[in-house]
């Protein structure tokens, strides 16, 4: 080959590697570009908005309708921000001024304001409760989304219950005077008093200062009104607690329970034989009273399933002896009931119903 082709060749390949250059250097200046503009439009439509972290965060707070957080708002970008409005994730707060304009680098305070009653999912307002809520900022220019900022805390409860609830057990006679009990309340803050409420027709409730120089120490005393019909009972008392100011804070429930006996009485109140042979008789004997030691005028008893016998063995004008006898007819658990009407003075009838269970074993 001549010393003037290969010059020429050379020359050819040198010509095409430029144009490879020259294509590269087009494409990523394009690139270049298209990203400057992209950051560049990107820095006008956002603008710099910011709200320290520590203003956020309140860290713990008693449980109130009204804690109120100072949010100091900067605008760090180069052009004036309007803000035409504010969202939050939940009903329990509340912002003030509702709309504002920012110029560049300047500083306004944003007023929030929290009700910390409010409690959500399966929190329980009986305890410390974690608080958390996003605030959003909706900016007048509409290509730029709203802007959050997450508001967080802890909430104390005003009153502690410790249990919460009063049991008065099944220890109640119908129209027989009971003794009250009570329930320790500790508050958070010192205060003036704790008004209880309840119904009348359920019972009397009052609360009374143990700590007088504090006032932060306090115990429930809570009678039942055993005038109401005998059974089961279950009602609130809403205790709700007063600053010293005469301000009332959040309120918090008692629950009160037990069981009002009738006058007539069964001990056992259940009879259980437990495990026995198939074809066998078990025993068990039960006395029927009045409470109020008051004579019984007549007993009359009533039983099923036909497995299930009731001898009296003593019959005096106060107090009755039965046994109940029962024999499994087949193998696996027996149950049935038996029933006593007992006569009492005016005229009364009180029923008293009596379950009985057995097991019966099959006999090899």
């Amino acid at each position: 080959m001549s010393s003037w082709n290969i010059s020429s060749q050379l020359s050819r390949a040198g010509v095409a590697w430029r144009h490879i250059a020259l294509a590269l250097i087009i494409v990523i200046s394009t690139i270049v570009i298209a990203i400057d503009s992209q950051e560049g439009r990107r820095a006008q439509a956002e603008p710099c908005l910011y709200v320290p972290e520590s203003a956020l965060t309140f860290g713990e707070a008693v449980e109130t309708h009204s804690h109120v957080l100072t949010l100091p708002l900067t605008n760090n970008g180069k052009k004036a921000v309007s803000i035409h409005g504010f969202s939050s994730s939940c009903t329990c707060l509340s912002i003030d001024p509702p709309t504002l304009t920012l110029g560049p680098t300047e500083r306004k305070q944003l007023t929030v304001t929290l009700d910390l009653t409010k409690v959500s999912g399966s929190m329980s307002p009986m305890h410390k409760r974690p608080f958390q809520a996003t605030v959003r900022a909706h900016v007048a220019d509409s290509s730029v989304p709203p802007i959050e900022w997450h508001i967080q805390g802890t909430v104390t409860p005003v009153l502690d219950l410790g249990p919460g609830n009063i049991h008065f057990g099944a220890q109640l006679i119908h129209d027989h005077p009971c003794h009250s009990r009570t329930l320790a309340v500790t508050s958070a803050v010192p205060l003036h008093s704790i008004r209880a409420i309840c119904e009348p027709g359920f019972g009397t409730a009052k609360v009374i200062p143990l700590s007088p120089r504090s006032m932060l120490t306090f115990a429930l005393e809570v009678t039942p009104n055993t005038a109401q019909a005998p059974g089961a009972f279950r009602y609130d008392i809403i205790l709700e607690p007063v600053t010293m100011d005469g301000a009332t804070l959040p309120s918090r429930r008692c629950f009160v329970w037990g069981v009002i006996n009738g006058e007539a009485r069964a001990l056992p109140s259940a009879i259980l034989f437990g495990a026995c042979r198939q074809g066998e008789a078990v025993t068990q004997e039960i006395q029927v009273y009045s409470a109020k030691g008051n004579p019984l005028s007549q007993v009359s008893i009533a039983y099923r399933p036909p497995n299930i016998r009731v001898e009296p063995l003593v019959e005096s004008s106060t107090q009755c002896t039965y046994r109940i006898s029962c024999i499994p007819s087949q193998a696996g658990l027996h149950e049935g009931t038996v029933r006593f009407m007992v006569q009492l003075p005016g005229d009364k009838v009180e029923t008293l119903a009596i379950p009985v269970s057995s097991f019966g074993l099959a006999v090899p």
